[in-house]
């Protein structure tokens, strides 16, 4: 038979969980004083939270699609335009 002094203990209590886990995932904030970005070409710029949001944006996939649409169209009526004045084959209404 087990002693009940002897015995040990299996369970935490809350305020032990409460402890453990503030000790293994710690306080929220992230200060970027602990950061160290490596310099390899040029001094290194730390993004301001405006400058990651443009960044997603032109990263994004539907910007991506509409630009290349809007690009596409711009190229192809350039070179239409251009191989139609290089060799215009206009005929006049009373040719064949």
């Amino acid at each position: 038979m087990a002693d009940k002094g002897n015995s040990k203990r299996i369970f935490f209590s809350n305020e032990e969980l409460d402890n453990l886990a503030v000790y293994l995932v710690g306080n929220s904030q992230r200060y970027r004083e602990n950061i160290i970005i490596p310099r390899v070409a040029g001094p290194v710029k730390i993004k301001t939270t405006e400058e990651k949001m443009v960044e997603s944006a032109f990263e994004s996939c539907v910007f991506k699609s509409l630009m290349s649409c809007v690009v596409g169209y711009g190229l192809g009526a350039a070179i239409g335009l251009f191989s139609a004045s290089v060799n215009p084959s206009v005929t006049g209404p009373t040719e064949k």
